[in-house]
């Protein structure tokens, strides 16, 4: 049991016992008392099994989203397809979208060429062309 799941306080032997304290209960309901706790104890043990299924989907986003160039994209998804979900094809797609949006801006970059003087990388901008300027801004990470 990991530290995110709740203890289990009675198992369903427990619960059955209680409910059967040799007095005039009868032996039926006891046994609708433990078939019960088995029965909730079964519906426990799944839901943390989808719990934990749900927590690697959400995982698996979060590491699709960080891939930023063709060859990490190719690697993060290497998932087991029990783990892919809806979510995990949408953030996928926006990861494809981005790249792409990159590759266009490299490719716009090299168009624009600088004949200037100016140290184009200069962090001050009087110091620079309005093209070096232009590329700077494409080199910058979105705020």
């Amino acid at each position: 049991m990991n530290d995110t799941q709740t203890p289990i306080k009675y198992t369903a032997n427990d619960i059955a016992d209680r409910a059967w304290d040799n007095s005039d209960d009868d032996y039926l309901a006891f046994l609708k008392m433990k078939n019960y706790a088995l029965s909730v104890e079964a519906e426990l043990a799944t839901a943390r099994e989808e719990l934990e299924t749900e927590r690697i989907r959400l995982a698996a986003c979060g590491v699709v989203a960080m891939a930023d160039t063709k060859e990490s994209r190719i690697k993060a998804r290497e998932i087991l397809p029990e783990y892919r979900s809806a979510s995990l094809g949408d953030v996928e797609r926006r990861v494809d979208e981005c790249i792409e949006l990159k590759e266009q801006r490299d490719r716009l970059a090299e168009l624009l060429p600088c004949e200037c003087i100016y140290d184009s990388t200069s962090p001050d901008p009087t110091q620079t062309c309005p093209k070096c300027r232009v590329l700077q801004s494409l080199n910058q990470p979105e705020r």
